[in-house]
């Protein structure tokens, strides 16, 4: 069964092949660092952009913080990683997620 991808989908998906195949950074199973996506305060919201962005071939988690720095409650961290400098995590969010036009920001896997 084949399912049909839209034309913004397809060219996305291309793109991350595309670094992938010229020996861009990729993300590891572990690591010391992590790139941040988004913070979001509903857990519906964040899996929302987890699933923008499997589409485009990027595998990234949630998660759960209480209180994360001025915010009060619970709010849940969209991440991609992990990398084991915080100069791959760089490369890897210019290469990659900068295209895709995501905000995004280096942290420490530790502060998951």
């Amino acid at each position: 069964m084949f399912c049909r991808l839209s034309q913004e989908v397809y060219q996305k998906y291309l793109l991350t092949i595309a670094v992938a195949m010229r020996g861009g950074v990729q993300p590891l199973s572990k690591g010391e660092y992590v790139i941040q996506v988004s913070i979001q305060s509903s857990k519906r919201a964040a899996n929302g952009i987890v699933s923008k962005l499997a589409e485009n071939g990027i595998k990234a988690y949630v998660a759960e913080v209480e209180n994360p720095g001025e915010l009060e409650g619970t709010y849940y961290r969209i991440r991609v990683g992990y990398f084991e400098s915080s100069a791959n995590a760089q490369e890897y969010g210019k290469q990659v997620l900068t295209p895709l036009n995501y905000a995004w920001w280096v942290d420490k896997s530790k502060n998951d």
